[in-house]
């Protein structure tokens, strides 16, 4: 959980290291261990890896007070990529130690052998576990030994809103003590408009995230048993906690609790649910009462925190809780392993604790830092201590398996559709317990045992749980929470008889709001759901959609001037949630493009064309263009947005930057309707019914998120894919392998390319000349990189529009010619003078920063090949690489890239409205700044003539002419070394024989998605 900023105690710290320094030295000498390395050999740096976002300054701080009395120089990472040393690049060197945010990825890490047991460190180190809550410990233990140590502790309460209260005529000083008048209070503080849409809920058990397994526990169980040999998924606890939070769904509706949450803004802002009165009672931890949360979003709401609720048949279980929080590891390869020790033993020590977490507003991770005042500074914070310290609190439990995927989908069905839990349970808990069985048994033996087990358990379960009232909710005659009776609709098949597609995906999507993200992946999953006037189909041409027809001047959709375009809808076309698609939504989606309210990724070509866009009625669109624009028909409205949803979004925040459906579209248009997305993890989409064409063939569709390459091919070696994303001609000796895998190649735009950052404000001034931009061209060996890497399947691009008719054939590619490269930078007077093997000029080295996508193994491979080939003639490298959902971010949201902090990047890029030519990236005036934040020129250039070219090809009706003008676009583009294009990179996807009706497109990867089919899973 991200935390509140840092205002550290010095002296507290001071002294912290000072006793520490000593206990160690002690414990050392008088344990005479071989194995952790005596505090006297420190290193000159550490470093610690922190999963979350960190005030740095203050993290920094609070570690330099540690550095200085060791000295040595901790560096602190932030927001560390955990895969740089899970895909192995920072295994030979990794961090002294990684802060987790929760114990939840340990046990992972433990069976991939990525972290040390710390028993010796613990005893060599002086670290006092009695002085620690046994409940935090439990979650770092496994198999007798200690991987983790906990490090800040989370618990949970029920805060409510006291001037709701007042509202609604209850006491504002008295909260609900048990389920039972949680949701009359519930009932009460609930409130609908005449059209039956949520304005207040009293309480939503699903925000502001899922509380399952705290509801579980809550119920009287957990979903693994206590020595976590056996998955009780079906248990009564799970079953019943489910069942109780499906009432408040029955209350208010599904679909109406949806739009109302889609209503609400970001977590982390005024408009977070509870503090927008929007709700008035909501779980959650102790962080929201620290002054970074409350005092900044909400400082004078008037609330109060309390335990949550207990059943009332229960009361044993008053003040249950769940411990979590974030846990310290140290990773295997550390060098210094002493040095690490006395590290954690420091970050771990009361007086540590005390200066530090308490500021942060964590609850203490050690017994005796629990009497200081400042944990005692008010009421409500007490209330969390007193909830730590109950006997009914209990720790995480260490774990192998991830439950989340398999009980997501489950929990969405129950909740939404008010589906029978059981059987669903029951299935994903015996796919579970193999799982699990597998990683704790050595033995196939072992392996059968505890499967068998856990089906005799279930078997043995099945006549309590079937039949039985849920805990808390009404049985016949009662008058406490009334009863959860589920729609009259058809259970939800069985997993097994689902017809699901996995796709694999190397990147996250940043955004799922098409108007916030230029990320493939995005788009990608976008398609599947939300549509606009047409596709693009494999061979390039259109496929309706929305649009009824395309228009033409034959059939007057499109005026003799070209300046005018009707487009007449189809008037069959309902969103997912029943209501009519119409021309209005396409109006909104414009509006909201244009909102200077609304940090969207681009205008264009919106705003570059377009005079206005008008609804002359309910189904007929139109487009007025201030010039005729040749790329009208693929940059316009390739998606559209629900305005039923979105509207009252923008109209209550003024922008829909923070809406909810900007990452949970639950309402769509497409040939599937989303259903989850868990971060880091998967994307779930399932059939829509009220999809015009008719309900698609496959069930579901899951997408799967990896952190690279290696994962992919990991999963599609195993069968567990049926479609995989972005392959590369170097996958196809493993692919070849595979009988039931087969690389399929789509037509595509794409070419692997180098941007130059041309900005002199924030670019290297040695690429201001172009000179040296020539020799950087001449300095790589791409074909070498193409022979090596791929096989030789790909070819060198000359242009930006290879192979087609807009390709000038007299081009030819710069040639590898490394002595005339060095020629080019002596003439640009960047010489080596100080003999360190880089070049330089007034000072200056010429050192380069390269950055790409993090987790793609082959640019990277590509990287480190370059960085070679340009050490041959002087110029030095650095290497920076960021996560997608960082690399792709806009001006606004400071992107590296759209902020100039490169000088060469590395991505696949293509014609921007492709299969038009149309690319208006080296446009003037679409250099962003604080003034063009959505501007997509994100290299800094600006050359008159080139930029006089593209206006003029994008208006130009005549084919020839239009392709003479890009002949003399692609020249300037060569000699000035705008754009470098190191390989062809076509379309490449791993297809499972099994999927039927694949019609991969370059354009709109998964158009036909509504006709794919799957054969039987009983022959696969």
């Amino acid at each position: 959980m991200n935390r509140t900023a840092f205002s550290g105690t010095a002296l507290r710290i001071l002294l912290a290291v000072l006793l520490v320094t000593a206990l160690l030295a002690a414990v050392l000498v008088a344990c005479g261990r071989t194995s952790i390395q005596p505090l006297s050999n420190f290193p000159e740096t550490m470093s610690v890896w922190f999963q979350w976002e960190t005030p740095p300054a203050a993290r920094q701080a609070m570690f330099d007070q540690f550095g200085d009395a060791h000295n040595t120089l901790v560096e602190v990472v932030s927001r560390a990529d955990l895969t740089r040393f899970t895909d192995g690049p920072a295994r030979e060197e990794p961090p002294d130690m990684i802060v987790f945010e929760d114990s939840w990825p340990i046990g992972t890490w433990v069976r991939n052998g990525w972290l040390i047991p710390l028993d010796d460190v613990i005893a060599a180190s002086g670290i006092d576990l009695t002085d620690i809550p046994p409940e935090a410990l439990d979650q770092c233990r496994y198999l007798g030994k200690y991987y983790c140590l906990p490090w800040g502790v989370d618990v949970y309460a029920l805060y409510w809103n006291k001037d709701l209260f007042r509202t609604a005529g209850l006491d504002p000083h008295k909260p609900p003590e048990t389920l039972e008048e949680l949701f009359e209070y519930s009932k009460k503080l609930t409130k609908f408009d005449e059209a039956g849409n949520l304005l207040q809920a009293g309480f939503i058990p699903t925000y502001p995230w899922g509380f399952l397994e705290f509801y579980a526990h809550v119920f009287g169980g957990y979903w693994l048993n206590d020595d976590v040999t056996q998955v009780t998924l079906s248990s009564r606890a799970v079953v019943d906690a489910l069942q109780w939070e499906r009432q408040y769904y029955a209350m208010y509706g599904p679909e109406a609790l949806d739009a109302f949450v889609a209503s609400f803004g970001d977590y982390f802002s005024p408009e977070n649910g509870f503090l927008a009165g929007k709700v008035a009672m909501m779980l959650d931890g102790q962080w929201v009462i620290g002054p970074e949360f409350m005092g900044v979003y909400s400082p004078g709401l008037d609330y109060g925190v309390a335990p949550f609720p207990y059943p009332a048949d229960h009361p044993q279980r008053k003040d249950i809780n769940v411990l979590t929080g974030e846990v310290v590891a140290i990773p295997a390869g550390v060098k210094n392993v002493g040095a690490a020790g006395t590290l954690l033993a420091w970050m771990l020590s009361p007086e540590t604790v005390a200066g530090y977490l308490c500021e942060v507003y964590s609850l203490p991770t050690s017994i005796k830092a629990a009497a200081d005042p400042c944990f005692q500074r008010d009421d409500n914070f007490r209330v969390f201590m007193q909830l730590m310290n109950s006997p009914n609190v209990t720790g995480l439990t260490f774990s192998t398996i991830d439950v989340s995927e398999e009980l997501g989908p489950i929990e969405k069905a129950v909740l939404h559709q008010g589906v029978d839990p059981v059987p669903l349970l029951r299935e994903a808990e015996a796919k579970l317990q193999r799982r699990l069985a597998e990683v704790v048994c050595t033995t196939e033996e072992c392996v059968r045992e505890l499967t068998q087990l856990s089906a005799t358990r279930a078997a043995q379960d099945s006549s309590q749980v079937a039949g039985a009232p849920a805990v808390g909710t009404q049985e016949a005659g009662a008058t406490a929470t009334p009863t959860v009776t589920p729609e009259p609709e058809e259970p939800a098949a069985p997993e097994e008889a689902l017809k699901t597609v996995t796709v694999t995906f190397l990147q996250e999507p940043d955004s799922l709001n098409p108007l916030y993200t230029q990320m493939w992946f995005a788009s990608a999953a976008i398609d599947l759901f939300d549509v606009g006037l047409w596709t693009i189909n494999e061979q390039l041409q259109t496929n309706l959609e929305m649009a009824a027809e395309m228009p033409t001047r034959e059939n007057g959709g499109i005026s003799e001037d070209g300046k005018v375009i009707t487009i007449e809808l189809r008037e069959d076309v309902r969103w997912s949630d029943g209501t009519p698609v119409t021309a209005r939504d396409f109006v909104f989606t414009y509006e909201m493009i244009m909102a200077e309210s609304n940090t969207v990724q681009t205008t264009y070509p919106y705003k570059s064309y377009a005079e206005s866009v008008t609804a002359l009625d309910d189904y007929t669109l139109q487009i007025v263009l201030r010039e005729p624009f040749v790329g009208w028909s693929t940059g316009f409205f390739p998606v559209v947005l629900p305005r039923h949803i979105l509207e009252p979004v923008f109209q209550a925040e003024g922008t829909i930057d923070h809406a909810d459906w900007n990452r949970n579209p639950t309402v769509g248009n497409g040939a599937f309707v989303f259903n989850q997305w868990e971060a880091g993890s998967q994307i779930v989409l399932e059939a829509n019914p009220n999809y015009w064409r008719g309900r698609p063939t496959i069930d579901r569709i899951l997408i799967r998120m990896v952190p690279d390459s290696k994962a992919q091919m990991a999963l599609i070696q195993a069968g567990e894919t049926d479609l995989g994303t972005f392959m590369t001609a170097a996958d196809k000796p493993a692919i070849d392998q595979l009988e039931e895998m087969t690389l399929v190649m789509a037509p595509s735009p794409w070419m692997e390319s180098w941007f130059f950052n041309l900005d002199p404000e924030t670019g290297h001034p040695a690429l201001q000349d172009v000179h040296v931009r020539q020799a950087l061209a001449m300095a790589v060996d791409r074909q070498q990189m193409i022979n090596t890497l791929f096989y030789g399947m790909y070819k060198i691009p000359a242009t930006f529009w290879p192979g087609t008719r807009y390709e000038d054939p007299s081009m030819e590619p710069w040639p590898y010619d490394p002595e005339q490269a060095k020629a080019l930078l002596d003439q640009a007077g960047w010489v080596d003078s100080n003999g360190d093997g880089v070049r330089d000029r007034d000072g200056v080295e010429l050192v380069l920063r390269y950055l790409t996508t993090d987790g793609n193994e082959v640019r990277q491979a590509t990287q480190e090949t370059v960085k070679q080939m340009l050490a041959e003639v002087g110029i030095g490298v650095e290497i920076l690489n960021y996560s997608p959902d960082i690399f792709w971010n806009s001006y606004g949201d400071n992107g590296p890239i759209a902020r100039g902090a490169y000088d060469i990047a590395q991505w696949s890029d293509g014609a921007y409205d492709y299969p038009d030519p149309n690319w208006p990236y080296l446009l003037c005036s679409e250099i962003p700044g604080d003034d063009n934040p959505d501007g997509l020129n994100w290299f800094g250039i600006c050359d008159p003539e080139l930029d006089q070219l593209l206006q003029e090809q994008a208006v130009t009706i005549d084919a020839e002419q239009r392709i003479q003008l890009f002949y003399q676009i692609e020249r300037i583009m060569h000699e000035q070394v705008y754009w470098f294009g190191l390989r062809t990179d076509p379309d490449l996807w791993a297809v499972n024989s099994n999927l039927r009706n694949l019609r991969l497109s370059g354009v709109d990867a998964f158009w036909n998605a509504y006709e794919w089919d799957t054969r039987p899973l009983s022959k696969r």
